[in-house]
C-alpha cells in the first residue's frame, strides 16, 4: 500500500535544508534595518510614503537642520555671498539625508557633493578671511566666482540626486545575503587583491610609459577585491581590509603621495556604512571625522613631504623614543604628523600660514577664476571642442590615435593662462586641471556651464542607479563602481580624464566578467522568480 501525501507533508525532515530556513531577503524582519523607511520592503516596492529613501518627516528635519546652519553662519558670509548661504543650507540636507538612508543606498552621490562644496564653495569662503597669495587670490571677485560656482555646484548636486529618483528599493535586504561559502567568490575577491597589488608593485619598480596608465589602472583592483570583502563580510574580511589600507599607507609614506588613500578610503567609506549597523547620530560624528581628516591630512602631508624633500631628518620623541623620517620609523612619523594636525584642527588651534596653504591646496576657486578672467575675453569659447575630443580619446586606444588628447594641464594652461612649464626642465612639473566647473565655462559660458553641470551630475547619478540595480542580483556589483567611477568623484578632474577612466574601467570590468569564475554571482540576468518552496517525496516500493 503507498503512503498518502499527508505522511510526508507534515514531515520538515523530507524538505531541502535551504529550504527550511529562507534567505534573509525573505524574512519579515531584520534587526540591522531598525529605523530604516525601507526595512520591511517587498519585492517591487519604492518604500510607502517616501521619497529619495527618506520619509516626509525625515525630510523636514533635513530641511531645518540645513536651515538653521545657514542661519547662524549668516553673520560670517553676509558681507560675501549669498550663495554661501544656500550651499550650507543644501549640505546641511545632505548630511541629514545621509544619516536617514545610510542603510538603504551607498551615500556615494552625499559625500562627493560635499566636498565637492567644499572645494568649489566653502574654501573660497575661506580665502576671503585668510588670503592665499596673490596669484591665486580672488579677492574682491569672490562674489563674482560664487554667482557662477554656487549654481554650479547646486545643480551638480540636484542632478546626481534626480538620477535616483523612483528608484525601487526592491531587495534592498539582499545585501545580507552570506556569500561566503562560496569559494569561487571568495577566490575571485583575493585574485583581484593580489593582481593589483602586483600591478602597482610593477608600475612603480618599470619605467614603461606606455604601461604606467594600463598598470594603474589595473592596480586599482586591489580595492575591488577590498570592497567585495567589505561587502559580503565573510570570514576574514577585517584582515583582509585592514591589510590592504595597511599596505597603502605604507605605499604612501614611502613615496610621499597620499592621493590615492584618501580617495579610496573615502570611495570605500559608504560601503562601510551601508553594511553596518550604525546609529544616525554615529554617522554624523563619521562625517565630522571625515572633515577633520580632510584638513588633517592635508596638514600632515604638507608638513612630512617638506621634511621628505628637503632631506631634513626632523627628529620627534614618540613615547620617550627619539624618532627620525627615514627606515621603518616613516609609518610611526606620518601617524605622529596625522595625530597632532588632527588634534589641532579639531581645537582651532592651526596657524594661519597653514589654513592659507590649505586653501591654496584644496580650493577650486582660483582656477576658475582665472578661468572665467580670461575667457572670452582672451580666449574664446571653446564651444564643446574640450568634451568632443574628450570623447575621442576615449574612444580611441593610443596606438590607434597616438596625437590623441593627453592629461597633464593643457587644458589648464590655454583657458587661464598660466604656465606649468619648469624654466629649467622645460617640461611640466605638475599635473592641474580646471575641474568640471572651469571645463564647462571654457566651453559653454557662465549659463551653459552651470547648466552642464546639472547634466554631468544627472549622468553621474544615472551611473550609480545602473551599478546599485545589478546589485539586487549581486552586493558584489557595487564593489565595481567605485574602481569604474573613481575620477568622476573628484571635482577637481578635467572631462577628459574622467572619460578616459571610465571607459578603460568598463572594459576592465567587461573581461573580468568574462572571465571570473564568480561570472554566475555577478550574472548580467536578472534573478528568476522566486519559486514556493516544493516538498520532495521518496521514491517508496508500492505493495
Amino acid at each position: 500500500m503507498c503512503p498518502g501525501r499527508g505522511a510526508f507533508a507534515t514531515n520538515p525532515l523530507m524538505i531541502r535544508k535551504d529550504l527550511q530556513h529562507p534567505p534573509r531577503s525573505a524574512r519579515g524582519t531584520d534587526r540591522r534595518f531598525d529605523g530604516s523607511p525601507v526595512h520591511t520592503a517587498v519585492p517591487g516596492d519604492r518604500g510607502a510614503g517616501t521619497f529619495l529613501f527618506a520619509t516626509g518627516e525625515q525630510w523636514l528635519w533635513s530641511i531645518l537642520a540645513g536651515t538653521a546652519a545657514a542661519l547662524f553662519a549668516a553673520p560670517f558670509y553676509s558681507q560675501v555671498s549669498a550663495w554661501i548661504g544656500a550651499t550650507i543650507t543644501i549640505m546641511g540636507i545632505l548630511a541629514c539625508h545621509m544619516a536617514f538612508t545610510f542603510r538603504s543606498f551607498p551615500p556615494w552621490p552625499h559625500l562627493v557633493g560635499i566636498f565637492a562644496g567644499i572645494q568649489m564653495v566653502l574654501m573660497a569662503w575661506l580665502a576671503w578671511y585668510y588670503p592665499t597669495n596673490p596669484e591665486k587670490d580672488i579677492g574682491q571677485r569672490t562674489g563674482i566666482y560664487l554667482s557662477y560656482a554656487g549654481p554650479c555646484w547646486i545643480t551638480f548636486v540636484f542632478g546626481w540626486f534626480a538620477a535616483l529618483a523612483k528608484l525601487s528599493v526592491e531587495k534592498t535586504d539582499e545585501k545580507n545575503r552570506e556569500l561566503g561559502p562560496n569559494l569561487n567568490t571568495r577566490r575571485f575577491l583575493d585574485t583581484c587583491m593580489v593582481a593589483g597589488i602586483g600591478c602597482q608593485v610593477a608600475g612603480r619598480s618599470l619605467d614603461i610609459a606606455a604601461l604606467q596608465f594600463a598598470l594603474v589602472l589595473l592596480a586599482n583592483l586591489r580595492f575591488v577585491g577590498g570592497a567585495g570583502w567589505l561587502m559580503v563580510r565573510a570570514k576574514g574580511w577585517r584582515w583582509r581590509v585592514g591589510l590592504l589600507l595597511f599596505l597603502e599607507i605604507s605605499g604612501a609614506t614611502k613615496t610621499t603621495m597620499f592621493g590615492d588613500l584618501a580617495m579610496w578610503s573615502l570611495a570605500l567609506l559608504p560601503l562601510y556604512l551601508y553594511r553596518s549597523s550604525l546609529r544616525p547620530r554615529a554617522v554624523f560624528a563619521v562625517l565630522l571625522l571625515c572633515c577633520a581628516a580632510f584638513v588633517a591630512m592635508d596638514i600632515a602631508k604638507t608638513r612630512y613631504r617638506e621634511t621628505a624633500e628637503s632631506g631634513a631628518m626632523e627628529p620627534i620623541s614618540l613615547f620617550g623614543l627619539p624618532l627620525r623620517q627615514a627606515g621603518l620609523d616613516k609609518l610611526l612619523v606620518w601617524f605622529w604628523y596625522l595625530a597632532d594636525a588632527a588634534v589641532r584642527t579639531v581645537t582651532f588651534q592651526l596657524s594661519d600660514a597653514e589654513i592659507s596653504h590649505l586653501i591654496e591646496r584644496q580650493s577650486h576657486g582660483w582656477i576658475v577664476n582665472q578661468v572665467m578672467l580670461r575667457v572670452p575675453h582672451f580666449e574664446p569659447y571653446a564651444n564643446g571642442q574640450t568634451i568632443w575630443v574628450a570623447l575621442e580619446a576615449a574612444a580611441l586606444p593610443r596606438f590607434l590615435a597616438p596625437d590623441k588628447y593627453r592629461a597633464g594641464g593643457e587644458y589648464f594652461e590655454r583657458f587661464t593662462g598660466m604656465s606649468l612649464i619648469d624654466p629649467d626642465t622645460g617640461a611640466r612639473n605638475t599635473s592641474m586641471n580646471l575641474g568640471f566647473s572651469g571645463e564647462f565655462y571654457a566651453n559653454f559660458g557662465k549659463l551653459g556651464g552651470i547648466l552642464t553641470s546639472g547634466l554631468f551630475g544627472l549622468l553621474s547619478g544615472l551611473v550609480l542607479r545602473w551599478f546599485y540595480r545589478k546589485s539586487f542580483r549581486s552586493v558584489l556589483w557595487l564593489a565595481f563602481f567605485p574602481f569604474v567611477f573613481l575620477w568622476g568623484m573628484k571635482a577637481e578632474e578635467g572631462i577628459g580624464e574622467i572619460l578616459n577612466w571610465v571607459v578603460k574601467a568598463s572594459v576592465v570590468v567587461a573581461v573580468i566578467l568574462w572571465l571570473s569564475p564568480a561570472r554566475q554571482e555577478l550574472a548580467m540576468s536578472r534573478p528568476t522568480k522566486r519559486q514556493r518552496p516544493r516538498q520532495s517525496r521518496p521514491k517508496a516500493a508500492c505493495q
